[in-house]
C-alpha cells in the first residue's frame, strides 16, 4: 500500500509504503521522498525509500528477537524500528 503526502516548498512529497504478509498483516513500513504522484505501488528499489519499521507475527505466542525466541502473549506482534 502506498500513500503520498502534500508537496513541500521544493516539490518533494513524503511517501509511505506498507508491506503485508499473506494474511494481510503489516510486516514492514517504508518511507521516503518522491515527486511521483502517479505510481499506484511502491518501488522498493528506490534509493530514497528506507525501511522504518518491521513487525513479526507469531500466533503461537512467540516473538523472534535477534535469533532467539522470546515468550509473549498469544497472537503476538513484535515491532522493531530504525531511525
Amino acid at each position: 500500500m502506498r500513500s503520498v503526502g502534500a508537496a513541500d516548498d521544493a516539490g518533494q512529497r513524503l511517501q509511505v509504503c506498507t508491506k503485508f504478509d499473506t494474511l494481510s498483516r503489516p510486516i514492514e513500513v517504508w518511507a521516503g521522498s518522491t515527486t511521483d504522484t502517479t505510481r499506484s505501488s511502491c518501488d522498493f528499489a528506490d534509493a530514497l525509500l528506507k525501511r522504518q519499521q518491521t513487525q513479526a507475527w507469531d500466533d503461537a505466542a512467540r516473538c523472534p528477537v535477534q535469533g532467539r525466541v522470546q515468550a509473549t502473549r498469544a497472537r503476538a506482534c513484535c515491532t522493531s524500528a530504525t531511525h
